[in-house]
């Protein structure tokens, strides 16, 4: 993508990098569930408390979610939401989001909000 004039206005940098990468079918933002785990009870939850509290049966280990951030990253996303039921429930959340931050991924400063 080319460079654009400093004295641009973010709504319309906004609109052409928009623009562009819908054009380049570059997928600026996205979200990776991390776990589906948690350690709550709430009423107004969708999962059943077994499932959500239930072992890491199918989750992702560190290396596999490395790899895909990293595809992800090589796609061109910029905007990356880290997700799931409850992600701090891994020991390992720190380090995906260290090496989110690496990639250089803009991430929300808190990873359940966005």
């Amino acid at each position: 993508m080319e460079c654009l004039d400093r004295s641009i206005r973010y709504g319309a940098f906004s609109e052409a990098l928009h623009d562009k990468a819908s054009q380049e079918r570059i997928p600026l933002d996205g979200s990776f569930e991390v776990t589906g785990r948690c350690n709550l009870r709430c009423e107004h939850c969708y999962l059943p408390f077994s499932q959500r509290a239930g072992p890491k049966k199918g989750e992702l280990n560190l290396l596999e979610i490395q790899q895909l951030l990293s595809e992800i990253a090589d796609m061109g996303c910029l905007w990356l939401l880290l997700t799931g039921v409850e992600p701090l429930l891994r020991r390992d959340f720190l380090q995906v989001y260290d090496d989110a931050k690496r990639k250089v991924f803009i991430t929300p400063s808190s990873p359940t909000a966005r």
